[in-house]
This record gives C-alpha cells, structure tokens and sequence, in this order.
C-alpha cells in the first residue's frame, strides 16, 4: 500500500462524531456534506484527492479502484484495485465501477465465469457502464452474433458519454465488412441520438475510407441525407488515402454535373461551404485573398494581391481525358500593370505545365479564351488561376464570373 494509501485509511467516519455532543454532530454532518460534495467534484480529476475527501463513500472509492488499475496497468506493476473495489462494494452495493473493476481483473487471470458474472452485475446497476458494454461487444462478436454485437453498441452510444471516443472508430472499422455496414446503415438510417455524430466522424475517412463511401451510398438508398460537408470531407481523405480514381468515382456519385471532359460550376452558383478538390478552391496566403461570393442567380470570384504578393488564388481539379480542351473565362475590373498579367494554366499531377493563357489589365470585362492539349501520361489535373507579383502600389485587383474548361 502506498503512503497516500495508508495516509487515507486512517481517516475513516467513525473516528469522528463518536460520543460528542450534539453541537459537534451537526458540524460533523456539515463536514460529511461538503466532504461528499467535494470529492464527487474533484473524482473525475483526481481519484486519490477524491478518496481523501470523502474515503467512507463507496462511488468514490470504485472511482480510486479504476485510477489503481488503470496506473497498475500502464506501469506493468502489481495493483491494490481488486482490494479497493472490495472495499467500495461493502460501502455501496451499487458502485458500479467497483464491479467492472472486478471483472477486468478476473479477465487477466482467465476466468471467465466470474468475468461474466460480475459484468452482468456491473450492466444491471447502471446502463451507462461503458466497460461493462464493450465486454457484451466483445461477448457478441465471439459468438458471432452481429445483431447483438450491434445492438450493444447502439445502447452503449445512448448512454455513456464516453462511448464515441472508444467505440466510433472500431464501428467505422468494421464498416468495410458488407453484413455489417448493411446493418449500420439501417441503425443510423433510424436517426438514433449517435447518428449524426457517427456520419461526421465517418466522413473524416480516417478508417477504411472505401468502406465509408460505400457507407455514404447504403444511407442515400435508404432515404438519409448525408450532408454535403460530409461528403465532400470524404473525397479529400480518399484523394490522400486512396488516390484520385477513388475520390473521383465517389464524387461522381453526387455531383450530377461531374464529367472527364469539362470542368464544373462555371458561374460558381454551387458556394460549397467546404469544398473538395474537385469543386472550385480559393486561396489565401501572404498577401493573397480570394473569395467566392453570390451575385444574382450566381456566383462571383473577386481576387487581390498586395505588392509584391502572388500565387494560386482559384483552382479546381480535374481528371481529364485526353484531348484538347478550351478555356473561357469572363473577367472584369482587372487592375495591375503589364508586365504581371494574372494568367490560367492546367498543371499534371506530376509537376508539368500545359500551358498559361494571360489576361489583360484593363477596367471593364473581358472574354479570356484559349486551349491545352492533355496527353494520356496526365490522368489527373488542376485548372488554377494564378497571379502574378506585381510592383504597382495598388497590386492587383480582379474579379471573374464565369470559368468553363471544355474538351473540343
């Protein structure tokens, strides 16, 4: 037993209030009182604090049991949890945690009699018992019952706060197995209290973000709208994870104006309001500002750069067939000098440039049109517009309304 232990046991109810007057025994239950109060306060921080405030209180000292497994665990050293746990069911009958404690320390010694026995106590006292769900989980699967494997989970994520931290990413796992992807889809197609929340994390596509696509196309059979930041999200992690095909093939799926031979939302009416990267991008950077803003029945890209300042402020990728294709943009109020005419230019995925068209710096609007001529070694690539760095003290100003790439 450690010091701060064997600093605690000493202090136990009943050296206090014992034959005193009556005084002393209201201040004594005042003391109780916010003794209780305090340690319920500071359990989740600090168990041992806890336990030192308010030692005869059986939650409390279920609390100290799991803070001593816990450490005994991430130390490889021997633990006083099963002695704690014992000692918090004789205070409280209903210390939930005491339990579970219990049962993870018969686990470690293979007993799994007594591990089900005392998990099963551990779910009949509270149903927000988080380790006492992930053991029926576990139970479940072994068994190979998906139904009741699923079912537990779903009860876990009603009622533990903690369950979507530890329970979100082995669901969004197991997604990439169809029998169970098909059955979460009808779970979250229900719109349980988790849903919305699970689909946000699933759209991240840090796990098995294939499997989330497939996800993603099971909940818009069954009539659950899947809102468009989530998608979009998921194109981008399955850009990074899987590749262009990938995030392309899903984004086809959604976007109905996807084509491999024209680019998309020439009057930029969409105003995605997180946008992948195959939808129209502004970019920021040191002395660069670009945003996409509504203008009538469509859209509006106004850009600018301060002296000296140049680089991407529009792009949108592409995975273009070979081919030639033309550029139209409509341009106006393009203010800078010369000699730093902002310009398009469609990029290779490797590096290569295929061409830039300029624009002129001139007051009023301008029709910009030329070509590029994609080769079949460049499978995927960005239409950007670019500016140039300019010396003027104004810098350069511009807006665009329309921005079209189609192949001839």
């Amino acid at each position: 037993m450690s010091d701060a232990f064997a600093h605690l046991t000493k202090r136990r109810p009943a050296q206090w209030a014992v034959r005193i007057a009556l005084a002393a025994v209201t201040v004594g239950a005042a003391y109780f009182s916010v003794s209780d109060t305090m340690a319920n306060v500071v359990v989740k921080r600090d168990p041992v604090r806890a336990h030192a405030l308010a030692p005869w209180d059986g939650k409390v000292t279920s609390q100290l049991a799991e803070h001593s497994l816990e450490m005994s665990l991430a130390n490889q050293s021997k633990s006083d949890a099963a002695r704690i746990a014992r000692e918090a069911i004789i205070q409280d009958a209903t210390a939930v945690e005491a339990f579970t404690v219990l049962a993870l320390e018969a686990q470690t010694k293979g007993d799994a009699a007594k591990v089900n026995a005392l998990f099963e106590q551990s779910r009949r006292l509270s149903r927000r018992e988080l380790q006492a769900h992930i053991w029926a989980i576990e139970e479940a699967v072994n068994r190979g019952d998906i139904d009741t494997a699923l079912g537990r989970y779903d009860t876990a994520l009603r009622t533990s706060s903690r369950a979507t931290e530890v329970l979100f990413p082995t669901l969004a796992a197991a997604l990439a197995e169809p029998k169970i992807r098909s059955r979460v889809v009808k779970m979250v197609a229900a719109e349980p209290m988790w849903g919305e929340s699970f689909v946000t994390f699933t759209g991240r596509g840090n796990f098995e973000p294939r499997a989330a696509a497939s996800f993603f196309a099971g909940l818009d059979k069954a009539g659950y709208e899947v809102e468009d930041v989530h998608r979009t999200a998921l194109v981008n992690a399955l850009s990074t994870a899987e590749g262009f095909d990938a995030a392309w093939n899903y984004y086809a799926t959604f976007r109905t104006d996807a084509s491999r031979t024209q680019s998309r939302d020439s009057s930029f009416s969409a105003l995605v309001q997180q946008p992948s990267i195959f939808d129209w991008r502004t970019f920021d950077s040191t002395g660069v500002f670009a945003t996409i803003q509504r203008a009538g029945e469509g859209g509006l890209v106004e850009f600018s750069a301060s002296p000296g300042s140049g680089g991407r402020v529009l792009a949108q990728s592409q995975m273009l067939l070979p081919g030639t294709y033309e550029v139209v943009a409509r341009v106006s109020d393009l203010d800078g000098v010369e000699s730093a005419k902002p310009y398009w230019t469609l990029t290779c995925a490797d590096g290569r440039e295929l061409g830039r068209i300029e624009m002129d710096n001139q007051q009023g609007e301008q029709v910009v049109r030329g070509s590029f001529t994609v080769d079949s070694g460049c499978v995927n690539q960005a239409l950007a517009l670019v500016v140039r760095p300019s010396d003027a003290i104004s810098g350069v100003f511009g807006r665009v309304s329309f921005a079209e790439l189609v192949r001839q």
